[in-house]
């Protein structure tokens, strides 16, 4: 029989009249259960008694209202800032870290009715040995400072119950205290009425004491859910409490304790997950196995609470009704992801000092699903394009007025980027303001996104009033800790039937309810029992000595709701996850052993057998690059490409990998823009160059058409490069400023300050050189073209047949001396010489070409020369400004004296076997073996 029909024929059996009758219980969702009992049990209709909870028991008994915790803690620094011992005493943020664990001892020592005088008296005595030493006779100032603290604690106490008394408030242990020691309360409003308390286990001394009267006074029932199994055994955990229960009242026995878990048949499936949703899938399965008349007697019990989310989107069909009651937490719905959005541009202003709108920021709000669910095509539309031209342009920063899409949309973005200038009141505006404008724009169809941000207004009321009326002074970081603390363990209900159906519960919510089947989710170490450790500033000695809870009553706690649970069950199935994830993650709870090893002793018809279950491997998921066979439509594509331009890079990505090749230049595909906020190294390299264009620019004597410039620039002298050298540092400026929107505080810290200097010192260095290599010239230099491209085409024999190919190349620099013309490529990496020294073997061009590193570039700049200009220069030359001292690597086939000849001659049989091998049709696209490197596609 269920405890809750145990609880209704006890009301009966023992002639209990249900008009002046209480019964109070640990949660409110047995109240259905017992009233479908009590009903079943009378036969039809009947006055019901009142049934509530004890902490709403106690706050409608007590003399004053219960004040919530945030109000509290803005209380009690106001209370320290009185009479602050230290400066850091006045600041918020420090007192946030410890004024919450503050107010949970305050609400035990009241709860466990001690006297605060004395405990506080031997915290000091404790943290006075602690601080004491052999070797010093008088404390240091940290020490004083210390001592102080702990000493002003019961002034803490006594002022704070102060204020809050003359203001008519309290706290939860305070009206706990005050009914325990005021239990003629319980009778004011009916000197008849009577009382049960059913289902309670852990207790606290104030609630043991307002029992222990009322059961002494002949107005209490106190009605428990044990088993003899751990209730008579004295070093079981899960009967620690309802052994000291039944002590206190003086009784051999309770109503109702069972013999269960020794004498009836169980069978427990122990199922081993190798993956972390593999729970929900093997949950899932089992379901569809159970009958509508089995499901309405299954619990699923969330032990751990973050795969609800999974069980939700797996539920079977089959299963039909489904209450969860759960509930969603808010901080795992899209609300907490609007308030980081939100919070995120008032933290960019902090950090940048702007006006300007961090364009992360605009993108997180365009593309935050509440925006997205009401946005038309013609919003849809304007957003792209403002990102698309951002990322182009690299806009890390945009105006306010940059960025309009809509009437509609202008206002939401208005009300979540204002600047709060920490005037809390407005920020509060702002965020319920946003959500009023979201609930008037999302569809009615979208019930969960209304729902949620209601359900967020709904947790939130009371701190708006508390922000209202006033909050201390505090930074942005710890008005956002004060707001989610007090919304972020809000939840969503469900709303479902508790009466059939399959139930999803967490555990707290499993109390005095009783399933035949159950199946347990996530039974992990430190997921149940949980791990997380005890807030508190008494050390757990001095705890245990007060008889305050330790690690040892919360686990106590926990294993009574476990073991409770196995009383009335039949089938239990427990899944567990062994994935690696974390420490101790991986370990199956205590429970499951003391089941295994333990209660399989004493109960010979308990069956405990486990099974291993691992979602198959995906084949699709294991690594196969693909092989693209050229169809017609790939070999006209890529002879369009060739004839259109070819580039050093575009034959390079070629050499390396063919499929890349395809993905990037014949499929379009490319890779996807993004932010640079740190300045990465090709953007670094761009802006040398562009510092390098702008200060030779005046003596360049062709322009970028390569026309002659009229009268033609002199040659450049030492003595330009020393003006130069006065210049270079506005110029790298201007380029960082044009980055980062004019917003120089961007890139004045950090790794992009770094960069900035970095690049100053490049630059300084290369321009060193230069004066050094203009002052030992004999001859004039001549600055010939800067930054030219040259276009040109090519006939080539491809697969047998000549084709016209056009070559295209980007030149940094062509300077003549005494006559000799010089092309000179910068590179901000790091060259070595073997990377321009080519080992030339006609028999195999491609190896040769490919295996220098930057053959392939020097090279078709030589054979574009020759084509432009009827001959090939004296030389070409890399300049890398990493090894400047080095001077400049310039390209040879070693022991020939006509390098530059031999390469250019061969690099056109060189291309036409590369593009011969493109256009065979008889080659599919393929990965180059041995190449590690593979894109996202390949990937």
């Amino acid at each position: 029989m269920k405890f809750t029909e145990k609880i209704a024929d006890y009301i009966n059996e023992q002639g209990l009249d249900t008009r002046h009758l209480t019964i109070i219980l640990p949660s409110e969702r047995a109240v259905k259960f017992i009233s479908a009992a009590l009903y079943k049990r009378n036969g039809g209709p009947l006055i019901a008694p009142e049934m509530i909870t004890i902490d709403r028991w106690v706050r409608k008994l007590s003399d004053k209202t219960v004040v919530d915790r945030t109000r509290l803690l803005v209380k009690l620094f106001q209370v320290q800032m009185e009479d602050p011992a230290d400066p850091k005493d006045a600041i918020f943020d420090e007192f946030l870290s410890w004024g919450q664990i503050l107010l949970s001892d305050f609400d035990e020592i009241d709860r466990y009715m001690l006297d605060h005088e004395m405990v506080f008296r031997n915290l000091v005595d404790i943290r006075e040995i602690e601080n004491w030493s052999f070797n010093s006779t008088e404390p240091t100032e940290a020490q004083r400072r210390f001592m102080q603290f702990w000493e002003r604690l019961p002034k803490y106490y006594n002022r704070l119950n102060e204020i809050l008394d003359e203001e008519g408030l309290c706290y939860m242990g305070k009206a706990y205290r005050y009914l325990a020691e005021n239990i003629g309360r319980a009778f004011e409003t009916d000197k008849e009425r009577k009382f049960i308390f059913a289902g309670f286990n852990a207790l606290s001394e104030a609630e043991l004491k307002i029992i222990k009267q009322l059961h002494q006074l002949g107005r209490a029932h106190v009605l428990i859910d044990a088993d003899r199994y751990y209730l008579e055994d004295p070093v079981h955990e899960a009967g620690l409490f309802l052994r000291h229960l039944k002590a206190e009242l003086g009784v051999k026995e309770l109503p109702f304790e069972v013999n269960e878990l020794a004498g009836s048949k169980k069978d427990i499936t122990v199922i081993e997950c190798v993956q972390q949703t593999g729970q929900v899938k093997s949950c899932a399965t089992l379901l569809s196995e159970l009958t509508h008349e089995e499901l309405d007697e299954t619990l699923v019990l969330m032990a751990d609470e973050s795969l609800i989310v999974p069980m939700m989107k797996n539920i079977p069909s089959s299963v039909g009704q489904a209450n969860i009651t759960l509930g969603m937490p808010l901080k795992n719905t899209a609300i907490r992801t609007w308030l980081d959005m939100i919070f995120g541009f008032q933290e960019s202003r902090e950090r940048f000092s702007t006006k300007a709108l961090y364009f992360q920021d605009l993108q997180r709000f365009w593309n935050h699903p509440f925006v997205t669910a009401f946005l038309n095509e013609e919003e849809h539309a304007r957003i792209l394009s403002l990102e698309a031209h951002a990322l182009r342009k690299n806009m890390i920063f945009r105006n306010r007025d940059a960025v309009k899409v809509s009437d509609r949309m202008d206002q939401l973005l208005d009300t979540v980027s204002q600047d709060w200038n920490s005037d809390w009141v407005k920020a509060m505006d702002a965020l319920i303001g946003s959500l009023d404008s979201l609930r008037d724009m999302i569809p009615e169809s979208r019930e969960y996104d209304l729902a949620v941000i209601q359900g967020f207004d709904d947790a939130v009321i009371d701190f708006t009033n508390i922000v209202r009326e006033g909050l201390p002074q505090m930074s942005l970081r710890s008005f956002r800790a004060l707001l989610q603390q007090h919304w972020s363990n809000k939840s969503v209900a469900y709303h479902g039937n508790p009466i059939k159906g399959l139930q999803i519960m967490g555990l707290l919510e499993t109390r005095l309810l009783d399933f035949r089947n159950i199946i347990v989710l996530g039974l992990n170490e430190g997921k149940m029992p949980p791990t997380n450790p005890i807030q508190t500033l008494i050390p757990m000695d001095l705890r245990a000595w007060l008889k305050l809870p330790t690690t040892r009553e919360k686990q106590a706690l926990f294993a009574h709701h476990f073991y409770r649970l196995l009383h009335q069950c039949e089938r239990m199935w427990v899944t567990y996850s062994s994935a690696r994830e974390n420490i101790g993650s991986n370990e199956a709870s205590r429970y499951l052993l003391q089941l295994q090893y333990e209660l399989s002793r004493t109960n010979p018809d308990l069956s405990v057998k486990k099974v291993l279950y691992s979602i198959p491997e995906d084949q699709a998921l294991i690594h196969r690059t693909p092989s693209i066979a050229k169809d017609p439509e790939v070999l006209d594509k890529i002879g369009v490409i060739l004839s259109a331009s070819v580039s050093a890079s575009m034959i390079n990505k070629y050499l390396q990998c063919p499929l890349d090749f395809y993905y990037r230049y014949v499929l379009e595909f490319g890779e996807e823009d993004d932010f640079e906020e740190d300045v990465e190294f090709s953007t670094f390299g761009t802006f040398i160059h562009a510092v390098l264009e702008e200060l030779f620019k005046p003596f360049c004597r062709h322009d970028k058409e390569g026309n002659l410039i009229t009268p033609a620039p002199r040659a450049i002298t030492s003595y330009d490069v020393d003006e130069m050298l006065g210049k270079f540092e506005g110029l790298v400026r201007i380029q960082f400023m044009k980055k980062f929107n004019q917003e120089e505080k961007a890139f004045m810290n950090g790794k992009n300050l770094l960069s900035f200097k970095m690049a100053l010192e490049l630059t300084k260095k290369y321009l060193d050189e230069e004066k050094k290599f203009l002052m030992e010239q004999k001859e004039p230099v001549f600055i010939e073209y800067l930054e030219f491209e040259i276009k040109v085409p090519v006939k080539l024999m491809v697969r047998g047949i000549e084709r016209q190919i056009i070559l295209k190349g980007y030149i940094d620099r062509i300077d003549s001396i005494g006559g000799k013309m010089r092309i000179i490529d910068y590179k901000t990496g790091k060259i070595e010489q073997k990377d321009v020294a080519m080992k030339l073997d006609p028999l195999d061009l491609r190896k040769s070409f490919s295996g220098t590193k930057h053959a392939v570039q020097m090279a078709m700049y030589g054979v574009l020369f020759k084509e432009k200009f009827g001959e090939l220069p004296a030389e070409i030359a890399l300049c890398s400004f990493l090894r400047l001292k080095d001077g400049l690597f310039k390209l040879s086939v070693s022991g020939d004296q006509n390098s530059l000849g031999t390469i250019t001659n061969h690099y056109a049989d060189f291309l036409s076997e590369l593009f011969s091998e493109m256009l065979d049709p008889e080659l599919n696209v393929e990965h180059t073996p041995g190449w590690n490197s593979y894109c996202t596609y390949c990937e």
